[in-house]
């Protein structure tokens, strides 16, 4: 194929719309309130999905807490052993030189 050239009748035409008839504005502004309503709808069962999905997710979180409740006093207590504080050498020998200093 060779390329065509371009000529005056092949380029397209201008056209400015003064006006757009009234009926037409009737129908691109009902068009806008379906779009607006289906937009809404979208969202909104959007919001009671993420409502369900939080909801779920407290019931769950509350079964975890109860059973962890029920389970709670038969659970192996860790046993703790009483530690006196270690004092580093440093601080004591720091604190009696506080103390020949008074």
């Amino acid at each position: 194929m060779s390329p065509r050239k371009v000529t005056s009748s092949l380029l397209p035409l201008r056209i400015t719309i003064d006006f757009i008839p009234l009926e037409n504005t009737d129908i691109i502004a009902e068009t806008l309130r379906i779009q607006e309503a289906e937009e809404k709808e979208k969202y909104l069962q959007k919001a009671k999905k993420r409502d369900e999905i939080l909801q779920l997710l407290r019931k769950q979180r509350e079964e975890r807490i109860s059973k962890e409740l029920i389970s709670r006093p038969y659970k192996v207590k860790d046993k703790v052993h009483n530690k006196t504080p270690v004092v580093p050498e440093t601080d004591s020998k720091d604190q009696e030189e506080v103390k020949a200093l008074d």
